[in-house]
């Protein structure tokens, strides 16, 4: 605000990726606002064609009356671009309020056509008509977010006639059904049946809203970022058993290569091995070697371990890659230091 700007948009559109639009205020620092959008710091800024930049590939430039930063060819394209009257955008904001984050859904032709092609492949249990009747039937959404400690969630979405909101409330709770009898996510998020609940779509006339109100979040959203949590967890497990099994596979190309396995896994350097990136172990970023490599006695087996996740304090378990390649999470670490011991025990 000190700096002359009021809002933030946000674009998303399906031909050209994401872009920012900061509309200039009359007495607006143009300067200060371009090094906020490229790094949140009004000083000035590294160009962002500077490699490793966070805006790299991206420009922040004037068009008409607002600060936009975008790729150059969306630059181009929207100096030279027809403006065209969209009476549903103000009424979705309009319609989302006062609140602090506004989203307007304006889905154009195109959305509807792609959404329309690709959804019911994905989704089992809704069909081609169910998916048109959302496309057809809804005119626009708008979704208003308010922090805590008046937390707010709030979708409302303009159907072109009762019908059509009747139709697509059907849809939408069906969706919520199933998504309450998902018994592959119920270790993620047990409270799963109560969040669908209470966002049952409401419908009224035309329109059709779902929303948490603060309750609701205070109820809802421990659980719910705790699954998020297990779910950053589980990605991060599977990453580092990836980093592993590359790990493995450079050792099979040196003891192919010399007859022999390397002596540390600094050798994979000569593999073409991307060694400083695959040694971070995601679940313990920051530290530089993440992983100990046990260099094979002889012959590796199955049940021989030669790289395994290097940790402070035994928590729910670590990822181990055995000599056959394979990998396998552990979550005892009596059984883990029994088979760490293993290979000693029989020389």
């Amino acid at each position: 605000k000190k700096a002359g700007g009021q809002r933030v948009y946000v674009v998303f559109n399906l031909s050209g990726g994401p872009f920012m639009v900061v509309p200039l205020a009359k007495g607006a620092d143009e300067k200060s606002l371009t090094n906020l959008v490229r790094t949140g710091k009004a000083e000035a800024a590294a160009p962002a064609t500077q490699p490793g930049h966070p805006a790299q590939g991206e420009t922040a430039e004037r068009v008409g009356d607002a600060l936009v930063m975008a790729p150059l060819p969306m630059i181009k394209r929207l100096r030279t671009a027809q403006p065209e009257d969209r009476p549903e955008l103000s009424k979705a904001f309009e319609a989302a309020g006062d609140s602090p984050v506004s989203v307007a859904l304006i889905p154009g032709e195109s959305a509807r056509k792609m959404a329309e092609n690709m959804l019911p492949t994905m989704q089992n249990n809704v069909s081609a008509d169910e998916i048109q009747g959302i496309t057809r039937g809804m005119s626009f959404g708008a979704l208003a977010v308010k922090p805590p400690p008046k937390g707010m969630l709030q979708l409302g979405l303009q159907c072109k006639d009762a019908e059509s909101a009747k139709a697509i409330a059907a849809t939408l709770s069906k969706q919520l059904a199933a998504f309450k009898n998902q018994a592959r996510i119920q270790h993620l998020y047990e409270d799963k049946g109560k969040l669908a609940d209470a966002l049952a779509p409401k419908v009224a006339g035309d329109k059709i809203t779902m929303s948490l109100d603060a309750a609701a979040i205070d109820q809802l959203a421990p659980p719910m970022f705790r699954a998020l949590l297990r779910a950053r967890l589980q990605a991060n497990r599977i990453k580092s058993a990836s980093n592993i099994r590359q790990l493995l596979m450079g050792c099979f190309m040196v003891a192919n290569d010399k007859g022999q396995w390397p002596d540390d896994l600094a050798t994979l350097k000569g593999q073409d091995v991307p060694l400083d990136e695959l040694m971070e172990n995601p679940d313990r970023s920051g530290r530089k070697n993440g992983y100990i490599y046990v260099k094979p006695v002889k012959q590796p087996t199955q049940d021989m371990v030669v790289i395994y996740e290097d940790y402070d304090s035994w928590d729910e378990g670590i990822n181990i890659g055995f000599g056959d390649g394979h990998v396998e999470w552990v979550t005892d670490e009596a059984t883990f230091k029994k088979a760490l011991e293993a290979p000693k025990s029989k020389q």
